[in-house]
Order: C-alpha cells, then structure tokens, then sequence
C-alpha cells in the first residue's frame, strides 16, 4: 500500500534494528531515524498535516506537568523533531503553539499554566530556544538510546513498564523525557513485529502515571 500521503505524520525510524550497536555507532540522529538507507529527497512538511501531532504531544506535555508556556512548547518541540524529523519540527510556527496552549491550558490554570497575556507576550520562537542553549541536546546519548530501545524491543521486550524499566536501568533517569519518542519511533520500524507492544493510547496513560510517581505526586492530592 502506498502510504506517501502519511509521510509528514509518520514518525521517522531507526536503520536497522538487528545490527544497531556495529552499523548506528557514531551516527548522528537524522541518520539514525532515516525510513531507509536510500537516499530520500527533502521532504516538504505540510504544517497543517502536523497540527493532529502537536495537539497530541502537548497533550501529553501537560499531562506530565509542563504546565508553563515556555517549558510546554520545548518538550513538544523536540518530542516532534524526534519523533518526526527537524524538517517537521521547523515547520511548526510560534502561532500555531500559542494557539494550541491557550485552547488547552484552560483546565490547567490550578496547575500554574500561564495566562493568555503571558503566552502572547513570547514574540518568537527564539525566546523559547534560547533558554534551552546551556543545555543542548545530546546527540551521542539520544542515538544510543534510540539504539538501545530498539535492540531490546526486537529481542522481546515489548511491553511500555518492562521497556521503561530497562532502559532507566542502563540509561538513568536521564533518558525518562525521552522514553515515549523512542518507544513510538521503533513502533513505526518497517517489518517490526509489534506484537506485544503497549498501544499509542495506554503508553500515554503511564508515561502520565510514571512522571507523577517519580515527582512524588499522590493521585489522591489532585
């Protein structure tokens, strides 16, 4: 079947699985979550087929508790960019976030999600980015992650718990953010059997439920 239609909102895969650690080491992660290893041309993004993935990921985002504008918008913006590529990410524009956080923080206004005022204030993307720049992202660690959930996906470990559980393991605390973009990445790996994997639906339901035990929030006390 061809599926080219649903290129901008198929989140870009790993290579290979079966060999990763030989063929992935030292690869940035563009390489890493090419569909195949043919040479693709650049794929001209349709902003609007993106705005489903951005509601969706905000979504998320504030479920974890990125109540705040500027703390929002960074995790959707690089969720997008791995889950989907630097050519989706960029095409997302500063209205397009506003928009959506304002329609969804309604219901988060307890939680400390800022107000309409404070939201259109930000007048650029670049206001967002810039607080980001003493911490960039690390590309070696994101492609051994990638990497790693994709080899113990294939070897069997399908479930989102015993997947989460094993790559805090071997990665620390530090790979949590990361743990759903990867999981849904290797998810979309052509030929992957997918039998055994938690669905799109109930893997947001425990990352939610994760993220809360590991600030310490008691479900009673919301």
């Amino acid at each position: 079947m061809d599926k080219s239609d649903e290129r901008s909102l198929t989140p870009t895969k790993p290579q290979s699985l079966s060999t990763a650690a030989a063929s992935l080491a030292g690869r940035g992660l563009r390489d890493l979550q090419k569909a195949t290893s043919k040479p693709q041309p650049k794929v001209q993004v349709d902003t609007l087929k993106m705005l489903p993935a951005l509601a969706k990921v905000m979504d998320v985002a504030f479920r974890m508790g990125y109540y705040s504008f500027k703390e929002n918008a960074r995790f959707v913006l690089a969720q997008i960019r791995q889950m989907y590529g630097d050519e989706a990410a960029d095409s997302i524009n500063l209205d397009s976030i506003q928009g959506f956080y304002i329609g969804m923080s309604g219901k988060f206004k307890d939680k400390g999600a800022d107000s309409k005022l404070v939201v259109i204030d930000i007048e650029s993307l670049d206001e967002i980015i810039q607080e980001d720049e003493d911490n960039p992202l690390d590309m070696e660690f994101l492609t051994a992650g990638i990497t790693l959930a994709g080899y113990h996906i294939e070897a069997g470990t399908r479930a989102f718990k015993d997947y989460t559980q094993i790559m805090l393991k071997e990665l620390g605390e530090a790979a949590r953010p990361y743990l759903w973009s990867w999981y849904e990445t290797v998810r979309h790996y052509p030929g992957l059997d997918t039998t055994g994997m938690t669905p799109p639906e109930e893997v947001i339901r425990l990352l939610v439920e994760q993220e809360r035990s590991s600030q310490g929030i008691d479900e009673e006390t919301k």
